[in-house]
C-alpha cells in the first residue's frame, strides 16, 4: 500500500488504515505471438492470478453510490483473497495496401474467495476493442477506433452496465517529424460511466500538432 492508501482522507471523504496489509499475488500465464498469414499479427493468452490481501476501496458505515462524506465514507481496506483468470486475443493484419484492421478481446473472471459477499469493483468482466486504419495517401492516416466494456461493480449494492464508445481522427505528416491531427472522441455522445456518479466527457473534438526534434 502507498501512503496515501494508508494515510489520506481524500479530502475528507476516506478514513485511514494505518494497519493496511501488503497485497501479493501469484501470476501464471501462457501465450502465443505469431504470424498465421503473410503480414497479419495474431497473440493469445491464458492468464490465472492467485491474489492475497487485496487492497480495494470499501464503504464503511452507511453504503452508498460513491464515497462522500460525511454520511458516506470509504476507507482502502484488504478484501480477502482472490482469484482472476481470464483469456486475452488479439488480431491485426492488412486488407489492402492502404487499409488494415484488428481487435482485441479480453474476458475475466474473478471470485473473492474469503469472503464472497464482498464485491471486486472498478473492473470490467470484458472489453473489446476494434480499430480501422486507412491510408489514403502515405501521408495521411484516417483511424476508427471502438472500444467495447463489460459491466462492472462500482460498491456491494451498484452494478454499472456496459458501453460502447466510438473515436476518430486523421493525422497529417508534411514531414517525418510533424505530425497534425484531428479528430473526435466518443462520437456518438455516449453517457457512460467507470465509477457511479461520475460521468465520463460527451462527444469531444480535438486538434494538435506535434513536432519531434
Amino acid at each position: 500500500p502507498t501512503l496515501k492508501d494508508r494515510y489520506s482522507a481524500r479530502m475528507g471523504d476516506y478514513d485511514e488504515n494505518p494497519n493496511l496489509q501488503p497485497e501479493q499475488s501469484t501470476n501464471y500465464e501462457i501465450g502465443y505471438q505469431g504470424t498465421p498469414w503473410a503480414g497479419a499479427k495474431a497473440e493469445a493468452a491464458i492468464f490465472h492470478s492467485e491474489i492475497s490481501d487485496m487492497i480495494q476501496s470499501v464503504f464503511v458505515g452507511a453504503v452508498g453510490s460513491k464515497c462522500a462524506a460525511p454520511a458516506f465514507k470509504c476507507q482502502m481496506r484488504n478484501v480477502g483473497n482472490v482469484r482472476k483468470s481470464g483469456v486475452e486475443l488479439g488480431l491485426r493484419t492488412p486488407l489492402a495496401s492502404w487499409l488494415e484492421v484488428g481487435g482485441n478481446y479480453t474476458y475475466l473472471s474473478m471470485r473473492n474467495i474469503s469472503d464472497p459477499t464482498t464485491k471486486l469493483t472498478s473492473i470490467p468482466d470484458q472489453k473489446l476493442t476494434l480499430h480501422a486504419l486507412v491510408r489514403p495517401i502515405a501521408q495521411v492516416d484516417v483511424i476508427g477506433f471502438i472500444e467495447h466494456d463489460g459491466g462492472r461493480w462500482a460498491s456491494n449494492t451498484v452494478h454499472l452496465g456496459g458501453f460502447t464508445t466510438a473515436n476518430l481522427k486523421a493525422v497529417y505528416r508534411p514531414e517525418k517529424n510533424l505530425a497534425f491531427e484531428a479528430g473526435v472522441y466518443n462520437l456518438t455522445d455516449k453517457n457512460y460511466q467507470l465509477d457511479d456518479g461520475f460521468p465520463n466527457p460527451g462527444r469531444t473534438w480535438f486538434a494538435n500538432a506535434t513536432y519531434q526534434f
